[in-house]
């Protein structure tokens, strides 16, 4: 059962933080969407990650954040609209529209 989850941060990103949460996000072998500085999109296609567990590993990868963890329900793909780049190698909504939106 897969699992989409949204990371919002309301502080300023060091350069470093990001990675903290990219290492964890790789090493379990989940997948990303973080195009803009303070949001991730995550999916889980293992299904054993919730939100509890993924806001932990972001408080200690953004240290003094304040954060929110938004899980969406399987089945609840939801409609979503953007402005960017939306084609070449640097397209913005590929993945979205490749591992969210499935």
């Amino acid at each position: 059962m897969k699992k989409r989850f949204i990371i919002c941060l309301d502080a300023p990103v060091t350069p470093n933080q990001p990675q903290a949460l990219l290492d964890f996000l790789r090493a379990k072998g989940y997948g990303w969407w973080h195009w803009f500085p303070n949001t991730w999109l995550v999916v889980d296609n293992s299904g054993t990650l919730n939100h509890t567990v993924l806001r932990d590993i972001a408080k200690i990868a953004y240290p003094g954040a304040f954060l929110l963890v938004l899980e969406l329900p399987e089945g609840m793909n939801g409609r979503w609209s953007g402005f960017g780049i939306a084609s070449g190698p640097q397209d913005q909504f590929k993945w979205i529209q490749e591992q969210w939106d499935t």
